[in-house]
């Protein structure tokens, strides 16, 4: 199984550190488990990574605008190609990211 979890970076508090222990424990028990942090604010994204650092575990940040986030979520979603993907507080532009006809199971937590 592979699980992709997208959580914003900022402001960093209870969800982050959820999606983090979150894919730690899916990592331990053998599940391809990824990260991605958005944002804005690359220096909010540092923060994130920082706490974020658990063996097993892929974590990408993807920054900028909706207009540039877009593209790059898509890319991140096609070359991991996971099974689960679960949004944690995802923003309104999320969904014109995601593809029409999905692959994945799609879960969304608003925390």
């Amino acid at each position: 199984m592979r699980v992709l979890h997208v959580v914003p970076s900022a402001p960093f508090g209870g969800a982050q550190r959820l999606v983090i222990d979150v894919a730690a424990r899916q990592a331990e028990t053998g599940v391809a488990a990824r990260v991605i942090f958005t944002t804005r604010n690359p220096a909010g994204a540092e923060r994130a990574v920082r706490a974020a650092h658990v063996a097993g575990v892929l974590y990408s940040v993807i920054t900028g605008t909706p207009v540039r986030l877009i593209p790059n979520l898509r890319r991140e979603l096609n070359g991991f190609a996971p099974s689960v993907v679960h949004l944690h507080l995802p923003p309104s532009w999320l969904v014109a990211s995601l593809p029409r006809q999905r692959s994945f199971i799609l879960v969304t937590h608003l925390h």
